[in-house]
């Protein structure tokens, strides 16, 4: 007798769920680019542990930035391992320049265009190179969270924040990539959609509120 590998039905029964949640978040996400970060939830004086533990727990909380980050896994890049250091440096020369250039108006819309411009890569509309300003526009805003702080609290958050987004690139270029290519292509088209979907209301959201 032979047995039908249920896999594929899988992929394509739970791909728009996995949809639907993504444009459920976005829709009722009030604020999502301006997430909280560990010091400003406990009343607890900044110190370098503390800021390892907020730069480590930032990207899990930040919805736009997770999405973000997970989402690489529908991009189509040619040894997407290789490009886990270039993202990771985009990310960080991002989050120097934000040191200095965080409290300027505009920036939580470009962060909410970066999932735009990332679901258009996706798409193949645009090019793979427009993914490292995009997510260094994350970097400017995720350390714009920390103004205020000395050197010793923001080294240490930017450890953290670094050793996080690895860990979620890692995840999304190999496990995720591997399920969505081994899958049908409507499936990455949907997911795409999704992301373009959930840009799209969060730039809305952060122009009107």
């Amino acid at each position: 007798m032979t047995v039908t590998h249920s896999r594929p039905f899988l992929r394509q029964v739970y791909a728009p769920i996995l949809a639907g949640l993504t444009l459920l978040v976005a829709l009722l996400g009030a604020d999502p680019v301006r997430a909280h970060h560990l010091p400003t939830l406990l009343p607890m004086q900044t110190s370098p542990p503390l800021a390892l533990l907020s730069g480590l727990f930032h990207p899990l909380v930040d919805p736009d930035h997770l999405l973000f980050l997970l989402a690489l896994s529908l991009v189509e890049l040619r040894r997407p391992l290789l490009w886990l250091p270039v993202l990771l440096l985009s990310s960080f020369l991002g989050s120097l320049v934000g040191l200095g250039l965080a409290d300027l108006p505009g920036w939580f819309t470009t962060v909410a265009l970066s999932l735009v411009v990332e679901a258009l890569v996706a798409f193949g509309r645009l090019q793979t190179f427009w993914l490292l300003p995009a997510l260094a526009a994350h970097g400017m805003v995720e350390i714009g969270t920390v103004q205020g702080w000395n050197g010793p609290p923001i080294a240490a958050f930017l450890v953290g924040l670094l050793i996080t987004q690895a860990a979620l690139m890692v995840v999304s270029l190999t496990l995720l990539r591997r399920l969505f290519d081994s899958g049908a292509e409507w499936v990455r088209q949907l997911l795409a959609s999704a992301l373009l979907a959930c840009g799209l209301v969060w730039t809305y959201a952060s122009l009107m509120f």
